[in-house]
């Protein structure tokens, strides 16, 4: 939800041209590069342990087609936030916001919360998950365990050293990730490369889902996105 501001010039300007950060103060590469980070390891993390196999199952051959959609819509969400930062941010940190504007504020703080509090145990359980998959010895109460342990560690790194810290970690596990993205990358073409040669390369079939259950599916890939829509 879009708040009200009397400021028409900025809106005018985040209007023409979305991604015109030039009348701020944070057009830097270092901070384009912090701000793309996060999201950026939101989107090969999920995007290629999870996501993948996720489409697949839902749409099957038409996972570009859903992906398309599914950052169309990201971006359209995102011009509402990016507004709401341009405009409504400067306002609350200058202590000028009305009355309606800091509930918004405070409601979307606390929504933000449980969500991201969700959204990282859902993504530390995976972790959990693969790893112990990968040793053979996972169980729902050694995933359970193991998930409370990081929850832990981050928590403790956060209080004694400091959020700084875990961007740091965040920065080189993205470095490693898209590594590792490569080497996956590259065998994929390898392997659909002998497949296409000895003239067994198919494409996937397509799935036999209700339209509810596709809606809901792609929908919730939305996650996969989260954050990069406003920082780019």
């Amino acid at each position: 939800m879009q708040v009200e501001v009397t400021a028409a010039e900025p809106l005018s300007a985040a209007i023409a041209n979305p991604f015109d950060l030039s009348h701020t103060e944070t057009k830097t590469r270092k901070h384009l590069r912090e701000a793309r980070a996060t999201p950026l390891a939101s989107i090969f993390g999920s995007g290629f342990l999870v996501i993948v196999p996720i489409l697949n199952g839902a749409v099957g051959p038409y996972s570009l087609v859903a992906m398309a959609f599914v950052c169309a819509l990201a971006y359209a969400m995102g011009s509402v936030i990016r507004y709401n930062i341009r405009n409504a941010e400067p306002l609350l940190a200058e202590g000028k916001a009305s009355a309606r504007v800091l509930r918004y504020e405070r409601t979307a703080n606390l929504a933000l919360v449980m969500a991201y509090a969700i959204s990282v145990c859902l993504y530390i359980h995976i972790l959990a998950a693969f790893l112990l998959g990968g040793l053979g010895i996972n169980t729902p109460r050694r995933e359970n365990i193991v998930t409370v342990l990081i929850v832990a560690a981050i928590g403790v790194l956060g209080r004694f050293r400091g959020l700084d810290m875990l961007l740091v970690m965040e920065r080189w596990a993205l470095k490693v990730t898209g590594v590792l993205v490569l080497l996956l990358v590259g065998a994929f073409i390898v392997f659909d490369y002998h497949a296409w040669g000895s003239h067994t390369l198919q494409w996937p079939t397509v799935p036999r889902q209700d339209l509810w259950t596709v809606l809901t599916v792609v929908g919730g890939t939305l996650i996969v996105v989260q954050g990069f829509e406003t920082s780019l």
